[in-house]
């Protein structure tokens, strides 16, 4: 780095290290996956909520659907 030249941005001297896993690897391989992924949760959380907030949860999903 030359600290009298009129530019003073740093110069880049190496390049920032790949991922260990390409992204894609990461993610489900297709929508159903997800899907069961979402409905394995739910069952196990199945009675961890009172009726009330259920519905609440039920009604507030609604609304941000619409």
């Amino acid at each position: 780095m030359d600290l009298d030249r009129a530019d003073p941005t740093p110069e880049i001297t190496h390049q920032a290290p790949a991922l260990p896993v390409p992204l894609a690897a990461g993610l489900p391989r297709t929508d159903e996956i997800l899907i069961e992924r979402v409905e394995q949760h739910a069952r196990a959380a199945h009675g961890a909520f009172a009726d009330n907030t259920v519905r609440a949860f039920a009604a507030d999903s609604r609304i941000f659907a619409a």
